[in-house]
């Protein structure tokens, strides 16, 4: 699997998977922008083009979430598994995605055309599960 353990959705469907149950820590209603590695890879090779050169770029996804919304992607697909959310505010929790750092004025390139989430979900949860 492409996923590593800092990779939220893999670590949900490890735990759906494994522990028939999803751990968060937080309400997930927290917002975040996914961005599909299928996505990721086409904009990465073009921006290796000469016009991109010695050019600040921000990826991003198009599509923001909330984390609950991808807990429910999963059990779609892993039925009766139990979700448990911990209240407990963490330190390096946030309810929308992390602008503290300061963007560079730059070129900010979405993909033009997106991997679907709830396939991709799928797909990685059949690739785990081998």
């Amino acid at each position: 699997s492409r996923s590593n353990k800092f990779n939220p959705i893999g670590n949900f469907i490890i735990q759906a998977i494994k522990q028939k149950k999803i751990t968060r820590f937080y309400d997930g209603r927290e917002i975040r922008n996914y961005i599909h590695i299928n996505d990721l890879k086409k904009i990465c090779t073009d921006v290796l083009k000469k016009k991109f050169e010695n050019k600040h770029i921000n990826i991003i996804g198009n599509k923001a979430t909330s984390v609950r919304n991808i807990i429910n992607l999963i059990k779609k697909f892993i039925p009766n598994i139990k979700t448990v959310f911990k209240n407990k505010k963490m330190i390096y929790n946030y309810k929308k995605n992390p602008f503290t750092y300061k963007i560079r004025k730059g070129i900010t390139i979405r993909p033009k055309k997106e991997f679907n989430l709830e396939l991709g979900i799928k797909n990685l949860i059949k690739e785990m599960q081998r």
